[in-house]
């Protein structure tokens, strides 16, 4: 019997280290005190809501079992630096990802810093994450520039961090990154400067990914986005929450091609003919998915919509649509082949605009409506996955 379920059982096991397996909280403990048989097999630890004192430190750095180890979350995780620094100096694994983020007033000190930079277990780091580290100021950019390794970096997420305007223009600045491939820089402040400097990185000719969501970004100040060949070359680039204009779209739009551009996500009320030049640009001929998310859906600019001949997914979170603009989205070129539709909370632009004439069962009725003439409209043949959730009236209907 055994015999005949070996090679699944081998196959399975060969499956199950994946960084993307974490382990359960009330099982670290366990991990850390002993071997098991599993242990060999985990590849990720990720403290969420753990503290993690000086002795169980000790008990982590003496597991030689966790050698296999390749990335550690400790963004969830109360410690100290002097724990940190214990862990950098005798951890049993090199990681490839690295995930930090530090709550305590003091800040994040060059002097805190450079015993985890320069540590063995960051040696071969190909990816980190500093998500929401609102300490994580200039000092510490230029600390982590000069002293962290930086041939393998492949994936820095800084979103939401403290590194300021010139502590970004010192990351643009930093030719060592050019090994970068994912770049997050949502939430931090882009000036004239910052922009200057991202489109003479040249050097980040590698970049596939690229988050400026929330950054005052503006392309107006770039001009023609294909004046910065790494920007252009992109796979996907969000520029949500930037309030962006007309001159803004004029300026993304300016390109004869995007030839690598696979995802494209817009966050902003743009203006009608703002909508109308990003939707009949034919520049994104290889965008595969758009988001437009408080995007408001002006039928006229729809209507003029150029062909998005590799469209495969829209998705629509938030949108003021009318039936109208509704039925002229439906029958334009952009959904001609268009496989997945998402479109969660509409708004009609009507209950919008005079929500505070209308009482609550009247607004009810009026999405009710809405929602009943959105769905009699011919949606595209081509379409296989379509997603009405978040518009509470649809169980309803």
């Amino acid at each position: 019997y055994f015999d005949k379920w070996a090679p699944y059982l081998e196959a399975q096991l060969q499956r199950w280290p994946d960084p993307t397996r974490r382990v359960r909280d009330t099982r670290l403990h366990a991990l850390e005190e002993g071997p098991t048989v599993w242990a060999p097999l985990v590849r990720t630890l990720e403290y969420a809501r753990s503290t993690i004192s000086e002795s169980r430190c000790e008990a982590i750095c003496a597991a030689e079992h966790l050698s296999g180890v390749t990335q550690l979350d400790l963004r969830g995780a109360s410690t100290s630096y002097r724990v940190l620094h214990q862990l950098a100096a005798g951890a049993p694994f090199v990681l490839e990802a690295f995930a930090l983020r530090k709550s305590t007033s003091s800040g994040a000190k060059p002097a805190d810093l450079l015993p985890l930079f320069t540590s063995p277990m960051l040696s071969r780091l190909s990816s980190l994450e500093l998500t929401g580290w609102a300490r994580f100021g200039v000092s510490s950019v230029k600390a982590m520039i000069e002293n962290l390794p930086l041939t393998n970096l492949k994936r820095l997420d800084l979103n939401g961090t403290g590194v300021g305007k010139s502590g970004l223009k010192a990351i643009l600045e930093c030719e060592g990154l050019n090994g970068l491939e994912w770049l997050d820089l949502r939430e931090l402040e882009f000036g004239k400067k910052q922009v200057e400097a991202l489109v003479d990185a040249t050097h980040l000719n590698n970049l596939k990914h690229l988050c400026l969501r929330s950054c005052s970004f503006s392309p107006a100040l770039i001009g023609d986005m294909s004046l910065a060949p790494h920007i252009h070359a992109l796979e996907s680039l969000d520029l949500g929450r930037n309030r962006l204009t007309v001159d803004d779209m004029r300026a993304l739009c300016a390109p004869e091609l995007y030839p690598n551009l696979r995802a494209l996500e817009i966050r902003d009320p743009l203006e009608p003919e703002a909508l109308e030049v990003l939707l009949s640009s034919e520049c994104f001929a290889r965008v595969t998915s758009l988001s437009l998310t408080d995007v408001p859906l002006d039928a006229g600019a729809i209507q003029a919509a150029a062909s998005w001949p590799a469209l495969e997914a829209l998705h629509l979170d938030e949108p003021l649509v009318g039936v109208e603009a509704w039925r002229a989205l439906m029958q334009s070129p952009l959904c001609d082949g268009l496989e997945t539709l998402r479109a969660q909370r509409l708004i009609d632009p009507k209950t919008r605009a005079d929500s505070h004439l209308w009482t609550i069962e009247e607004q009810l009725s009026h999405r009710h409506a809405l929602m009943l003439e959105v769905l009699s409209v011919p949606m595209p043949v081509s379409l296989e996955h379509l997603d009405l959730s978040s518009n509470k009236l649809l169980s309803l209907i």
